[in-house]
């Protein structure tokens, strides 16, 4: 098989379900929520109800990174996420294919970016689990956009997330490679935003490469894509 070459500057990629996946039902932001929920309650000799209204007293979870709450809760960064890795890492798992990826990339000196739903800090905490970040960041990525990142908690659910990512990364959409899983958030997104190179993968399909009618590269492992770009 004769794979396509890619002209790549930059890399963008999503986490949920392209880099992570999902060992628990408990898995998504609601799991962040009663982590924190648990810690308040200790701290203060509370019940757990009376720890999440607490917490809801100070903002509204749904929307804001839980990590901007923890002043105003007396709780230490590094005790939410110690907290949040003891969770996460029987949670959350990260894709070996992924993971080559990324390591990939980083040794090859191309920026890569996040473009996910995930705040800054949830999805290093996600990463954590497979010793790609820490509490302060990740040596794999050059920056995080996500839910926090322009004033709208839902990230690239949103038409003007691939657009603002493209400005405020100063990224040229013809060499920018989005990889992600969903055709319509990550694919046709992306498409509309004027980037031209994204893959998809697909980790059940038989074939390891197939180029479909919505302009996407549909892979089986992303492995794959170290050879396009390298």
């Amino acid at each position: 098989m004769t794979l396509p070459r890619l002209n790549v500057t930059d890399v963008l990629i999503d986490i949920d379900d392209t880099i992570t996946f999902s060992k628990s039902e408990a898995s998504g932001g609601i799991g962040f929520l009663l982590t924190l929920a648990d810690i308040v309650a200790e701290q203060e000799s509370i019940p757990h109800e009376s720890a999440l209204a607490r917490i809801r007293e100070i903002g509204d979870p749904e929307t804001t990174c839980l990590f901007t709450f923890l002043p105003e809760l007396n709780i230490s960064r590094e005790r939410y996420w110690q907290a949040l890795q003891e969770w996460l890492c029987d949670s959350v798992g990260v894709y070996p294919d992924a993971e080559a990826l990324i390591r990939a990339i980083a040794a090859m000196g191309i920026p890569l970016y996040t473009a996910t739903t995930n705040a800054r800090m949830g999805a290093l905490a996600k990463l954590a689990t497979s010793g790609l970040a820490t509490i302060d960041g990740s040596p794999f990525f050059t920056g995080y956009f996500g839910g926090d990142a322009f004033g709208d908690p839902m990230g690239k659910f949103t038409p003007t997330f691939f657009p603002s990512i493209l400005e405020a990364a100063a990224l040229n959409p013809q060499t920018t490679l989005m990889v992600g899983d969903d055709p319509q958030h990550d694919l046709a997104a992306a498409l509309a935003a004027g980037i031209e190179q994204v893959i998809v993968v697909r980790r059940d399909q038989e074939q390891p490469l197939v180029k479909e009618a919505d302009g996407g590269l549909y892979v089986q492992s992303l492995e794959l894509v170290i050879e396009m770009i390298g």
